[in-house]
């Protein structure tokens, strides 16, 4: 049994699919840096300030598509995760919960948004 299929539109789709190939790394990367930063700004507001040195010392770093938090105060990570001695203050584990969720609806509406 042979049948025709017929598309209409399909030169438009075309053009919209190539002009949305063309935005998308450009609407990706600002997300990412939107993103980093918001969540560089909270790492601050998480870290204990008992000196400010942990405070002053989170900062951000881009890569094509790809944005970090660093935290490279030496004690960093025991004031992430504690030692023996003392309870752990986490600032980069909450920052990270808090941001996941912004970033998925975030990049899925600026995706949404260059096939548009």
């Amino acid at each position: 049994m042979a049948g025709l299929i017929k598309f209409e539109g399909a030169d438009e789709f075309e053009g919209l699919l190539s002009k949305a190939f063309k935005q998308a790394p450009d609407v990706a990367n600002k997300v990412v840096k939107n993103t980093t930063e918001k969540g560089m700004a909270k790492a601050k507001r998480l870290a204990p300030r008992d000196t400010w040195f942990l405070h002053d010392n989170i900062y951000t770093e881009y890569k094509p598509l790809s944005g970090y938090v660093h935290s490279p105060a030496s004690y960093s990570g025991y004031q992430e995760y504690g030692t023996r001695y003392m309870s752990a203050q986490p600032f980069m584990r909450p920052m990270m919960q808090w941001l996941a969720p912004q970033f998925e609806r975030d990049m899925k509406d600026a995706m949404e948004g260059t096939l548009r």
